[in-house]
């Protein structure tokens, strides 16, 4: 993994850390809303019924109680009914003022009214499920009516109230019923206003703990994207500062693999980039069948000028060259400074018209190039010539031959070139 892999992969982890925590946040927040409503409903769909049936409740002992007292006026030995006249009437009338009671009534085994404080519906008889399937069979049943509301006898009353069946058994025989109608308008008020408070109460509980819910979970939102903010500039910093140095590492290497693969006095190819372009170049005239020419070009009496004139001459001499081989190559071929004052040219695809078109090239710029740069000598090369596959299969044989053709050249006299030739006669070693 390079260094840049790696930054991404970091910036990817924190983009992705950060992104969790705030994905966390937002689990959260929606746990409490979730968690404050369950709460609310919980209150509305079981807290309050429970303590409307606590209200219930207290009503169904308040008849009990009524029960007990009526039943000593009204039921006699053996369980019998006594007759209702006036005197016990008022008797019952006194009890059910006293005893805060809305309406009473009684019931014989039956279910036929045998009394009722508001006198509506005496002699009819109850033939609801809840008396036959509760209240006859022991059981007290209570129900909560509001005003204007129906009661289970069919009647509307303009209070609310809880109307209460209290069976008379003896022992295990159902004798009859009391019904009882507490009014509770003002017990439901109080515990209406008691509940508003309670609701109240608990809202603004619930409001305050959002609230502060909320700014915890906004502080916390906030700082993890700050410290996302922050960690994600530091790594483009870093990685700004890693692809600057990265930059100047690639520049240098260019830099350093330029310096290593070309003359550093002319900017053309040295011997090593040579080398390896011939290597390449004889590779593929071989798979090819294709022809190559390999020009070995060397200043004439460039000894005598350096002495002369000094090195600062010589050199202007070598880029001079330099500049003269790079016009006139072609981009496919290859010039180069192999040694002090030796110059090849490695020519590709390499027929008999181009290589002596380069030569004619060659040698009437290197006569023009005194009086154009003001040269302390006439500029003068001796070329040897070697070509592939005529004069060698192989790079050492050819530059071999290319350096003895220069020599030969020098011998004919400097300032010319000369193919290869496979003259036995030693060659005098040139001045």
């Amino acid at each position: 993994m390079s260094q840049l892999e790696y930054l991404a992969a970091r910036l990817r982890a924190g983009l992705g850390g950060a992104g969790r925590r705030v994905a966390e946040l937002r689990s959260v927040v929606v746990l409490a809303l979730v968690i404050i409503l369950a709460l609310g409903a919980h209150f509305y769909i079981y807290a309050y019924p429970s303590l409307v049936r606590m209200l219930v409740e207290e009503s169904e002992l308040d008849a009990l109680r009524a029960a007990k007292v009526l039943q000593h006026l009204v039921l006699g030995e053996g369980a019998q009914w006594v007759p209702l006249d006036e005197r016990r009437s008022n008797s019952i009338e006194r009890v059910r003022q006293a005893l805060g009671v809305l309406t009473f009534k009684i019931f014989d085994r039956d279910g036929v009214l045998l009394y009722s404080s508001n006198g509506r519906g005496v002699g009819a008889k109850n033939t609801g499920e809840h008396f036959r399937d509760v209240v006859a069979q022991g059981s007290i049943f209570s129900h909560i009516v509001d005003h204007e509301e129906l009661t289970v006898d069919g009647e509307r009353e303009a209070r609310d109230v809880v109307e209460t069946y209290v069976p008379v058994m003896v022992g295990e025989r159902f004798a009859g019923a009391f019904e009882v109608y507490y009014d509770i308008t003002e017990r439901r008020i109080e515990f209406d206003r008691r509940v508003g408070k309670i609701n109240l109460g608990v809202a603004s509980l619930l409001v305050g703990l959002l609230a502060i819910f909320s700014v915890t979970v906004f502080r916390s939102y906030r700082a993890a994207l700050s410290a996302e903010r922050d960690h994600t500039r530091r790594l483009r910093e870093e990685i700004d500062q890693r692809l600057l140095i990265e930059e100047e590492l690639r520049a240098s290497h260019g830099h350093y693999r330029y310096l290593a693969h070309h003359d550093a006095l002319t900017g053309i190819a040295n011997r090593t980039l040579f080398l390896d372009r011939f290597h390449h170049a004889l590779a593929n005239a071989r798979r090819h069948r294709t022809r190559l020419a390999l020009l070995f070009i060397d200043l004439d009496r460039f000894k005598a000028v350096n002495d002369t004139y000094g090195h600062e001459a010589g050199d202007r001499m070598l880029k001079r060259t330099a500049s003269i081989l790079l016009d006139n190559v072609r981009e496919s071929d290859t010039a180069a400074r192999i040694a002090g004052d030796e110059f090849a040219v490695l020519v590709e695809h390499a027929d008999e018209r181009t290589v002596e078109a380069l030569l004619l090239r060659l040698s009437g710029e290197f006569k023009k190039a005194r009086a154009m740069d003001d040269l302390p000598l006439a500029l003068s090369a001796s070329i040897g010539v070697a070509l592939f596959p005529e004069h060698g299969d192989d790079m050492e044989t050819l530059l071999h031959r290319a350096d003895l053709a220069m020599y030969q050249a020098k011998f004919a006299g400097r300032g010319v070139w000369r193919y290869f030739s496979h003259d036995p006669d030693p060659l005098p070693e040139p001045a």
